[in-house]
């Protein structure tokens, strides 16, 4: 299932602007299928040697914490248009 520390598809594309949401639905889509077709393939070779059996384990940890950090980096500064329009409007109530 997903993780709690990545975001989905549709938290994904709350970010972004109406316009750029297709294409990053399909970014994180390919990139979650690409991985899902590959990876059993580079397991299976090397779950094939003995000593290298705990390899993929360690590798899949440190993409995850590759990949959780950034789309920390990617998103810390990002805030969703719903906030962006909401903030300038009470800012405009100070002003008046």
């Amino acid at each position: 299932m997903w993780s709690k520390a990545s975001p989905p598809t549709g938290s994904t594309c709350g970010l972004v602007s109406s316009q750029e949401r297709s294409a990053a639905a399909g970014i994180t889509g390919v990139a979650r299928t690409l991985g899902a077709a590959v990876s059993p393939l580079l397991a299976g070779a090397l779950f094939a040697r003995r000593e290298w059996i705990n390899v993929p384990f360690f590798i899949a940890g440190a993409l995850k914490i590759v990949y959780d950090v950034s789309l920390y980096w990617a998103f810390v500064t990002l805030r969703p248009p719903e906030e962006t329009a909401t903030s300038d409007r009470m800012r405009s109530r100070r002003t008046r």
